[in-house]
């Protein structure tokens, strides 16, 4: 009977140190797949033309469907970094030659509340920093799924006035964080979906023992400029097609 008492008493106690642990995770490495479909993208970029079908169709036929790209998030002591890790060979193609994923940097300091980024967009490098903006999010308690072994609920937003984003998010992973720009939930964002991007970032694994802290660094040096500076100079540079400039802003601003 005692040996019996001892091993119940073993599974229960082990069992509540493993969902402590579980429920307080404050640093870990977290890898994101992020999916973009690429002909819903650039069909948004142009009205129907019959003049720029046949040129957009046969653009199509050279271009994979989808984007496929891994990015890992860090954190630890309440600062985060998000940084490119690779792309799916899979599905790579000239396009995302050009676009040049390298270096793509999201950096913030939430005890702080600044961010600093790096962003290499076409074959120009925009290096930028601004303080921690607040997301207005809407809690759906009502919905949730599972992403990478956590329980996640459900949060939605509009951004850029028009963008609506949706996310899951989990209070199992402590920080306020997430992939890209996004943050401000009470939790960690394990899975994202923006329709109007065509665009998707889900969380595949989280590892709490593979942090490295000395990447956790901001990348912030001499050339960066304010958010809003940074805005300015991409929106001199950029051509004068409506649909075109207000697809990058959201890439670049996200």
């Amino acid at each position: 009977m005692k040996k019996i008492f001892l091993f119940t008493f073993f599974i229960t106690t082990t069992g509540f140190i493993l969902e402590a642990q579980h429920a307080f995770i404050d640093k870990a490495s977290i890898e994101f797949e992020v999916k973009v479909n690429n002909h819903k993208s650039f069909d948004s970029w142009f009205d129907n033309n019959e003049n720029e079908s046949s040129w957009q169709e046969n653009y199509k036929s050279n271009v994979s469907k989808y984007t496929i790209s891994y990015y890992d998030f860090n954190f630890s002591n309440n600062k985060s970094i998000y940084t490119f890790n690779r792309l799916d060979q899979k599905n790579k193609s000239q396009w995302d030659n050009d676009l040049n994923y390298e270096g793509n940097t999201w950096y913030y300091d939430f005890d702080a509340g600044i961010g600093a980024f790096k962003r290499n967009f076409w074959r120009d490098e925009f290096n930028f920093t601004d303080s921690i903006k607040n997301i207005d999010w809407k809690l759906v308690p009502t919905e949730s799924r599972m992403i990478a072994g956590f329980n996640c609920r459900k949060a939605y937003t509009v951004l850029f006035d028009s963008v609506y984003v949706f996310a899951f998010y989990t209070d199992e992973i402590i920080i306020s964080g997430g992939p890209v720009g996004l943050h401000g939930l009470p939790g960690m964002i394990l899975g994202v979906t923006v329709p109007r991007m065509y665009s998707s970032w889900i969380a595949t694994k989280v590892n709490i023992n593979g942090v490295d802290e000395k990447k956790i660094v901001s990348p912030a040096d001499k050339r960066s400029k304010s958010k809003d500076e940074m805005f300015k100079k991409f929106m001199k540079r950029a051509q004068e097609d409506g649909k075109w400039i207000q697809k990058s802003v959201w890439d670049l601003f996200l």
